[in-house]
């Protein structure tokens, strides 16, 4: 019975130790679906950025501060799929995309806006506002502009060359390259 008792004792250990092993790589997995998810949104918003002429900067966006409580991080005009004022889905139309950055319980979580540019102006209603990422512990972005590599960008006539980002959450970092195919040289201010 001794015997025995020792062998169910370093059986349930191991079955311990698999089950924490286990729930470990499952999390790791959530993990790394969400992100895929949250940059690929990303992708496909930069890679149909225009160059929509608007009221504001055709694009916009800078590496976020230190110790930020609130920061857009992105800004620009996308020809994304939204929904139509009579619920239809997949309907491709001009829309000012931001993407936020929130500090919130000593991380930093990403919200998505995307507001259509023409119609009805709904700018303020959270509606249009979703988190696509939360637990993010560092953000870095850079923009190429034809000729070099800028830590912001801002132009009321060009989108970037491409754009590089890279986001680290629970020790691990996802980069995101996309060049945009609207994108320009630019040459204001240089």
């Amino acid at each position: 019975m001794l015997v025995s008792a020792a062998i169910l004792a370093a059986g349930y250990d191991l079955f311990k130790a698999l089950r924490d092993t286990a729930r470990r790589q499952e999390q790791a997995i959530t993990l790394s679906r969400k992100m895929a998810e949250a940059l690929e949104q990303i992708r496909g918003d930069l890679l149909h950025a225009i160059p929509y002429d608007g009221n504001e900067a055709v694009f916009a966006g800078a590496n976020p501060p230190a110790y930020s409580e609130k920061f857009t991080l992105l800004e620009f005009n996308s020809l994304c799929t939204g929904i139509r004022g009579d619920g239809i889905r997949g309907v491709r139309q001009i829309h000012r995309i931001r993407y936020e950055l929130t500090r919130e319980n000593d991380s930093i979580c990403l919200y998505r806006r995307a507001v259509p540019a023409v119609g009805k102006n709904n700018s303020k209603n959270d509606d249009n506002k979703k988190l696509i990422f939360n637990g993010i512990e560092q953000i870095k972005i850079l923009f190429y502009n034809g000729k070099k590599l800028l830590s912001s960008f801002s132009s009321k006539l060009n989108l970037p060359v491409y754009v590089k980002l890279e986001l680290t959450a629970k020790g691990r970092s996802w980069p995101l390259t996309v060049k945009l195919p609207c994108g320009t040289a630019e040459t204001e201010g240089l």
